[in-house]
């Protein structure tokens, strides 16, 4: 509901999503993902929000209670919110495992031993191949302004699964600040990562001004 009504508001006021960013000093990949229900904005921008478009908090929400809520629920909805992409993210990766599980045993029994043998020695030599082409690894690459100096803060992602978040290189400070080991190795970590760092910069008086995910060979 908080999506659709985000974007429905944002395009009833004739804004784009870029426009809608700069208002709120945020980068445009942000509003894209509050509009697709991959995250929510916390309660400082929920009240940002309905200032703009000159509503209320609660009819961004879809809440049914008429009574204007205050910081501490808006963050408790917030967050219930945020729990309920992450659980539905989390089955979608289960059910997608399962079936995968369930095609690799259908090739077992349907074509045989023989045939597994020849497939997984295909898959050996394109897993080689990806780890060659992959030296460089998928990354994201977040450039910005602080402090009057112009910098990158680097994301590595998962060669095999681009929403994992391995490592990164840049500021050991901001590195630090957003805890960077906690979105290791967890799938969907990446655009956790991101928004972490882009918040920070933001907090910290900077800009962001581009990100961009690139796939190098």
């Amino acid at each position: 509901m908080l999506s659709e009504n985000l974007q429905r508001l944002r395009m009833q006021s004739g804004l784009s999503q870029k426009e809608l960013a700069e208002k709120l000093h945020v980068v445009r990949q942000t509003v894209s993902k509050w509009e697709k229900g991959l995250s929510v904005p916390d309660a400082d921008m929920l009240l940002k929000l309905a200032a703009i478009f000159n509503t209320t908090p609660n009819e961004l929400l879809g809440a049914e209670n008429p009574a204007p809520l205050n910081v501490e629920e808006l963050t408790w909805r917030t967050t219930v919110i945020s729990e309920q992409i992450q659980a539905q993210t989390q089955r979608f990766d289960h059910a997608l495992d399962t079936v995968k599980r369930v095609v690799l045993l259908a090739v077992v029994l349907f074509f045989g031993l023989p045939l597994l043998g020849a497939a997984l020695f295909a898959i050996q030599e394109f897993s080689g191949s990806i780890a060659t082409q992959e030296a460089a690894i998928n990354r994201t690459i977040i450039e910005y302004e602080l402090g009057g100096q112009t910098s990158q803060f680097v994301i590595d992602l998962d060669a095999y699964d681009p929403t994992t978040a391995i490592g990164c290189t840049g500021s050991p400070t901001i590195a630090d600040a957003v805890n960077a080991q906690q979105f290791y190795n967890i799938p969907g970590s990446a655009s956790e990562f991101e928004e972490a760092v882009c918040t920070y910069i933001e907090d910290h008086g900077g800009t962001v001004t581009s990100v961009e995910t690139i796939s190098e060979s």
